[in-house]
């Protein structure tokens, strides 16, 4: 992988710079261990163990970090790094003269003439982290200290010292288990050497989290501490430490040697990080994770999502099992916004999930290397057809055959951001994307289907032409983003490109053509594109500050990574010399998955930038369908295949 993801002690000791970059380690059930590169916590998601637990909904920061210390002659190096009320204390990042996030996280730290490894994988399959400190060189054994700071509670969430924690520690053979709160499982640590567990409860009062005080949330917490775990090493030797939910995890050696060699062959880093996405969820399905820290299993980005996670790197079990997860989801013959993650129910509240469905079908089909495996989800579009159809509920199929969805007080596109109930960007009626979403399904049931429906024909046809005699504005060369009972929106939104970007469009060369150079001038930026023109009043050009403040940004302005996708779509399906395209449109957006690799969620793509210069990274430092769309640009830049 790039040695880029290598930072040395000058770039450790930067902060403003070493805060903003965040490691990931997941595995493959949701759970995941992060933190920033210089491992000072500054999210309340940060966190060595989050992980589903059996029997509650919901993710749960379980271990948040464990501090460790050397010792020798009396002399305590601290090597951890926290932020408190005014300090960071203890400033371990000093010690430090690398950092490396290719294959795995870990830091080295000098002190003195000794040279300590510090490592950490997460378990394919397993709630479980793995640890391991390594005395690589030095003149003398050392006493390394280690102090698990405990959290027990919903991800979302922070804790405060109270009397209703569980002090007492649990040894086993070999090592311990704790379990701070009634209704939760025990967290085993175990040790690969023997360790000395001196208890010594104590709560580490005000850590400050300063990313979520940016953010407008509350921001200090206290954690547990239920003691010290020592041990003696010499030059030359290691200990692993693995944290657990489950017990019996006792062959650390292995167990690490597996997993490290599991990600050998790895060697592109962002088809790398793509794993991460790819979930078992609590039900045993396979499903996608929207995104890291905070995301669970929305219907929406997964499909989006979708093939570039799976069918475009070579995923095709993985991408028909996806398929089959949200298809068997079906409420009522729709696909569910949002699974429930672990316990509750699913959700229907969107339009756009159903008609992402066909999407995403049709790319798996495209990048597949048997497209034939996909045919039998037709019966799924036949179902969302009658569902549509049927006119129940917020949608309905107008006499024009085209979709009507929503009222005033309803968000049930993508741009579904609202503040105190109300839509920041209310978009009902006729939107641009649901239409054409929902002739391309009409027209992929009829591609799929060796019998073929003469009224899905006709409707097809109907929705095709009136989709070219609503939508088009000719005053400005470009697509109504919606039109509703008051009128036509002509704000310049990207929505529009799903109509470019399908073969299933109603609209002309000449006018797709027209339609890419509106929103290329207007929308286009290194990281993705505006969801606003910024000749917009409306026009928000940060995404920064509480959450209302980032709401009413959200889709208004804010750029967003994953439309770069069907914009490459577009301008390829309709550029005559598709060389000079992408050539062009790697200068336009290689920033994606070049620099922005090393400087937000190392080797991973954020959910949203700032619509303004210098478009600073925000939101979810992985998000699934940035990460999958800029993999499906790559491949479509660099291999000889129409979108």
């Amino acid at each position: 992988m790039p040695s880029r993801l290598m930072f040395n002690r000058d770039a450790c000791l930067d902060l403003e710079r070493s805060l903003r970059r965040e490691w990931l380690e997941t595995n493959g059930l949701g759970g995941y261990a992060t933190s920033t590169s210089i491992l000072c916590h500054n999210r309340k998601y940060h966190s060595l163990l989050c992980s589903a637990v059996p029997g509650l909904a919901g993710r749960y920061n379980l271990l948040s970090k464990i501090e460790f210390s050397l010792i020798n002659d009396n002399r305590e190096f601290h090597l951890s790094t926290n932020k408190y009320p005014g300090v960071f204390f203890p400033t371990g990042h000093k010690y430090l003269v690398e950092a490396r996030f290719d294959s795995h996280p870990q830091w080295v730290y000098q002190v003195g003439d000794m040279l300590w490894r510090y490592e950490i994988v997460m378990i394919d399959g397993s709630p479980s982290t793995l640890m391991k400190w390594t005395y690589e060189s030095g003149s003398r054994p050392m006493t390394l200290q280690l102090r698990p700071l405990l959290a027990f509670r919903g991800m979302h969430e922070l804790t405060k010292a109270n009397h209703d924690a569980q002090v007492h520690t649990h040894f086993h053979k070999p090592g311990w288990s704790f379990s701070l709160y009634s209704g939760f499982p025990h967290l085993f640590l175990t040790s690969s050497r023997k360790a000395d567990f001196h208890p010594g409860p104590y709560w580490n009062r005000d850590l400050e989290y300063i990313k979520e005080r940016s953010r407008g949330y509350p921001y200090q917490e206290d954690l547990f501490c239920p003691g010290i775990l020592e041990t003696k090493l010499k030059p030359g030797q290691s200990i692993f430490l693995c944290a657990s939910l489950e017990a019996g995890q006792n062959k650390l050696q292995p167990l690490w040697d597996n997993e490290v060699n599991r990600r050998a062959d790895q060697t592109d880093i962002l088809e790398a990080r793509s794993s991460c996405f790819i979930i078992q969820n609590p039900k045993g399905y396979r499903s996608i994770l929207a995104g890291y820290p905070w995301f669970d299993e929305w219907g929406r980005d997964a499909l989006i999502a979708l093939p570039g996670l799976t069918s475009v790197v070579g995923r095709h079990d993985d991408a028909e099992a996806i398929l089959d997860t949200y298809a068997n989801g079906r409420v009522d013959g729709l696909i569910p916004n949002t699974l429930a993650f672990g316990k509750g129910e699913s959700a229907t509240n969107s339009v756009d999930a159903s008609l992402w469905f066909s999407w995403a079908l049709s790319h798996c089909r495209h990048w597949s290397d048997q497209p034939s495996r996909f045919d039998r989800f037709v019966s799924v579009l036949d179902e969302l057809i009658a569902c549509f159809r049927s006119q129940k509920g917020s949608v309905s199929v107008e006499e024009n055959g085209l979709v009507w969805a929503g009222d005033r007080t309803t968000n049930l596109t993508w741009m579904d951001a609202n503040v105190e109930g109300i839509p920041v960007t209310p978009r009902y009626g006729y939107a641009v994307e649901l239409n054409a979403l929902w002739i391309h399904t009409l027209w992929l049931r009829q591609q799929l289907s060796r019998r073929k429906s003469s009224a899905i024909t006709r409707l097809l046809k109907q929705a095709q032409d009136s989709f070219a005699k609503l939508f088009w504005n000719a005053e400005l060369g470009c697509l109504y983003d919606t039109l509703d009972e008051s009128g036509a929106d002509p704000a310049i939104r990207p929505n529009q490109l799903v109509a470019t970007s399908l073969p299933s469009s109603p609209l002309s060369q000449t006018q797709c053509q027209s339609i890419l150079k509106v929103v290329t001038h207007h929308l286009v930026t290194p990281f993705g594109l505006r969801t606003l023109s910024p000749q917009d009043p409306r026009y928000a050009a940060s995404y920064e500050g509480d959450q209302t403040r980032r709401d009413r940004a959200y889709h208004q302005g804010t750029v967003w990574p994953w439309l770069s996708g069907i914009y490459v779509d577009s301008v390829l399906r309709n550029s005559i010399d598709k060389e000079a395209a992408k050539k062009r449109l790697s200068k336009q957006l290689s920033a994606l998955w070049t620099d922005h690799l090393y400087d937000g969620g190392l080797g991973t793509i954020s959910e949203v930038f700032s619509g303004d210069l210098p478009h600073m990274f925000e939101g979810c430092f992985a998000q699934a369908w940035s990460v999958a769309e800029v993999i499906r640009i790559r491949k479509m830049l660099s291999e000889e295949r129409e979108p």
